[in-house]
Parts: structure tokens; C-alpha cells; sequence
């Protein structure tokens, strides 16, 4: 049996050797799809041995993840995000699950994140599983912009695999406004396509609800000055979306 591992990207020359090396001893194939990157991740990717195509223009997390594992041959794909790294311990267990006449046909996976540098146990930010392992035709992504999610085929078999994917979220405060700028970009664009309006009351309860969850209720507090952080962050996430989508609908009628 063979193995793809592909990737998406875009600006992501800090992280993609990291990335593509961790898994170019079991891979058959590595492939990433770039949506016009203007560091040397191509560059970078290529020194590897991955095959790179560049998609202009964007078209969406979802759809984006799509046209990489369309251009997989192998009898299973190994799907990461451009700053995911795969544990020895998750390569051990998929050379293992490959050679398997009874395996699975999906598999989730165990997700640890570090952010600035550290990591973040609690606060929903770690010990959570998330499809990125499947047999080739066993589903796709859904097509939403953002925050999308594997659409297993009916009568799939999923499974789950108890060993880590390193997600190395945010290099830095820096790093976590460019790409919070854009998630929450193309968040308030999702809901206003669907015809959500803001309203005030999620304004004041949204941003407070966001931190109660993640600081107590998921135990974020356990991570000290990062869990605070963190817990607070997610509260300005919010907040931003709100203004956003706000803008949108004032544009449109003004």
C-alpha cells in the first residue's frame, strides 16, 4: 500500500521543511497545493522532493484541502496543515495501519498545540482528535471557507489513532494578528453570505462566554500566564468577527 502526504500553504517558509521532513521516509508521494506565496516556501517544499502546484486564486479552507488530496495517488493520504508535524510515534502507527488487511478507512488523529513557542494543554487547545488520515476516496473536506471538517462517505469505518500531531499554531503575538486578521476576515464573509446578521447581544455575551469556556470550563487556568493569555485572545477573536460582519452589512447599505 501507498502513502500521499499533502499539504496546503501559503507564507509558510518557517515551518514547511519542518513539516514535509518529519514524514518524507514514509511517504510514496508529497504534494502541496500554494495559493501564491510570496516567501520561499515553493522553493523550500521543492528542495524536499514535494511536488508543488500553485491555485490561484484561494478558494476556501475546505475546497482549498480538496484539490491537494485530488492530485493523491496513493492508496492513502496523510492530510496536513502547513504548520502540522507528525510525532515518531503517529509514523510508527501509520506504517503499521497500512499494511493491515482490516484497517479502518478513516482515522482520527490527536492534536497537541504550542503556541509562542510553548505548549498549551488545557483550553481546548490540545488532547483533541480531528481526521488527517484516510484511504484515498474514503471522503473529502466540506466546502466551507473556514474551519472545515472531513465529510466521511457513507459506511466508512473511522477510527482513531492515540499518538500526536504537533500543531505549531502562532510563532508569535505578531503572528497570531496576520492570521487572526484573516480567519476572522473570512469568518464574518461566511456569515454574511448566509444572511446572519450582527446583533448586540452577542457583541457583549460572546467575547464572555468564549473566555469562561476556555480559561475554566476546559481548565485553561492549568496553563498559568499562557492559559490566560490564550483565553483572552479567543475573547478578541470574537469580538473582531462581530466587527467585521457589522462592516459588511454597513457597507451593503450604505
Amino acid at each position: 500500500m501507498t502513502l500521499s502526504v499533502c499539504s496546503v500553504s501559503y507564507n509558510e517558509e518557517w515551518i514547511i521543511a519542518r513539516t514535509f521532513n518529519a514524514v518524507k521516509d514514509i511517504a510514496d508521494e508529497m504534494i502541496l497545493v500554494d495559493s501564491g506565496s510570496t516567501d520561499r516556501t515553493r522553493e523550500i517544499a521543492a528542495s524536499l522532493g514535494v511536488r508543488v502546484y500553485i491555485e490561484e486564486p484561494y478558494k476556501g479552507c475546505g475546497l482549498q484541502k480538496n484539490a491537494a488530496i485530488e492530485k493523491c495517488s496513493g492508496d492513502w493520504i496523510l492530510f496536513l496543515d502547513a504548520d502540522e508535524v507528525v510525532s515518531e510515534e503517529l509514523k510508527t502507527e501509520i506504517k503499521r495501519i497500512v499494511q493491515l488487511p482490516t484497517a479502518a478507512d478513516v482515522y482520527k488523529v490527536r492534536f497537541q498545540s504550542f503556541c509562542f513557542g510553548r505548549l498549551i494543554k488545557y483550553g481546548g487547545w490540545s488532547a483533541f482528535y480531528k481526521v488527517r488520515f484516510f484511504k484515498n476516496g474514503a471522503g473529502k473536506f466540506s466546502p466551507h471557507i473556514i474551519h472545515s471538517y472531513f465529510e466521511t462517505k457513507e459506511n466508512a469505518v473511522i477510527d482513531k489513532i492515540d499518538a500526536n500531531i504537533f500543531h505549531y499554531t502562532y510563532r508569535d503575538i505578531t503572528h497570531y494578528i496576520d492570521k487572526n486578521n484573516r480567519y476572522t476576515n473570512e469568518k464574518a464573509l461566511m456569515l454574511f453570505r448566509k444572511g446572519e446578521k450582527p446583533q448586540v447581544i452577542k457583541l457583549v455575551f460572546s467575547p464572555i462566554i468564549r473566555f469562561i469556556k476556555s480559561y475554566f470550563f476546559k481548565l485553561g487556568f492549568l496553563d498559568g500566564i499562557d492559559g490566560l493569555i490564550m483565553s483572552m485572545l479567543g475573547s478578541w477573536y470574537a469580538i473582531l468577527q462581530f466587527l467585521k460582519l457589522h462592516e459588511l452589512w454597513a457597507n451593503k447599505n450604505s
